[in-house]
């Protein structure tokens, strides 16, 4: 029925774009976002995608500069806080009472990939740059002191408590990528990224007692790969800086930032780590089925090397089938950061078949 499509049916994203005197472009909306390899920030957009970035915001961007040269500036809010009840509930609509404990971030671009000569060689690079604020946070609860606790900075927050946080990121990230045609119908491929964090969280803990957080780290990923028009083989190597005194090992099992609020007054190493050291891969850069996807959650506190290789046995104009199979060995930069306190985190291999029907259906 038209009901439950409505009610099983998402707008992932809605964007309208126009330009400007043929310089620059004006973009606005809820926007997917892409950049290099998809380490900070990937659309999701692969075959086998969990989902991805569709940022709130409003950006501008050059048109028409040479040599494939393009550079942006982006303000976006990829986290809206408390919403608070409309005076006319049940039929009035929630409301977003303020700034105060929202996210906003400003991230600036730059590219350059000029058109591929004659051979089939070509070459491109990046500079990326983000710059994330957060001043509060809001439990989305009355305050739990006896009298209600009125911001008069912030009065459409009424009760509900807000946690000063005081927080910056900067996330800087550059990427490169080459092809090189060594033979007829023969391109040798490098791509690599490499992107780090650094900033400060004034306030991580929700009691009186504040704690602040350091944060730094570092990740990257390169890929060389040999390309035929019937196969390909290549290997790939990444990691992700860990965190010894970290309470989580990976994004799934734990908070990686704050803590519950049973732990705040403990005296935990843990809890007193002041500096952050861990990076997260960006969980939409998927580099294999189980250990990084499923258990780890992404690449973090961990460096692994995967050999893979794609064969085409049948191809029919654009169409075409094919097998491929890769191995992946996952090792822990901080050993005593893992459950078991070891190094070795495994080996995974995969093989699999896959066809393309036409331009436009792939399995």
């Amino acid at each position: 029925s038209a009901d439950s499509l409505l009610a099983t049916a998402a707008v992932r994203g809605l964007w309208g774009r126009v330009r400007l005197l043929n310089v620059v472009a004006l973009q606005a909306g809820r926007i997917p976002e892409h950049w290099g390899m998809g380490l900070v920030e990937n659309d999701g957009r692969a075959i086998d995608g969990d989902g991805g970035d569709f940022i709130d915001g409003i950006s501008l961007h050059s048109v028409a500069l040479p040599l494939g040269l393009q550079a942006s500036i982006s303000w976006d809010f990829p986290l809206q806080g408390r919403q608070v009840e409309s005076a006319f509930a049940p039929w009035g609509v929630g409301y977003d009472p303020g700034d105060w404990d929202d996210i906003q971030q400003w991230r600036f671009k730059v590219q350059i990939a000029p058109p591929a000569d004659s051979d089939g060689n070509y070459w491109g690079a990046g500079i990326y740059n983000r710059l994330r604020f957060q001043d509060f946070t809001s439990l989305g609860s009355q305050s739990p002191y006896e009298e209600c606790q009125l911001y008069d900075w912030a009065p459409g927050f009424g009760c509900n408590e807000m946690i000063w946080r005081d927080t910056f990121i900067w996330t800087p990230d550059v990427w490169f990528k080459a092809g090189l045609a060594v033979a007829p119908d023969l391109l040798l491929k490098v791509e690599m990224e490499v992107a780090g964090r650094y900033g400060t969280v004034s306030n991580t803990r929700f009691v009186q007692e504040k704690l602040k957080r350091n944060l730094q780290g570092i990740g990257g990923v390169a890929r060389i790969e040999l390309e035929a028009p019937t196969w390909r083989a290549g290997i790939e190597a990444g990691g992700a800086s860990g965190d010894a005194d970290s309470l989580a090992f990976g994004i799934l099992d734990a908070p990686t930032l704050g803590e519950p609020d049973s732990l705040s007054g403990g005296q935990a190493s843990e809890l007193q780590d002041t500096a952050l050291t861990s990076f997260v891969l960006h969980p939409g850069h998927t580099v294999d089925q189980i250990l990084f996807r499923r258990v780890i959650g992404a690449v973090t506190n961990a460096w692994y090397v995967k050999p893979s290789t794609h064969i085409e046995f049948w191809q029919r104009g654009p169409s075409a089938a094919w097998i491929e199979a890769s191995a992946l060995y996952g090792a822990a930069f901080v050993a005593g950061a893992t459950p078991g306190e070891e190094t070795p985190l495994g080996v995974e291999g995969q093989l699999g078949l896959g066809a393309r029907f036409g331009d436009h259906v792939e399995t």
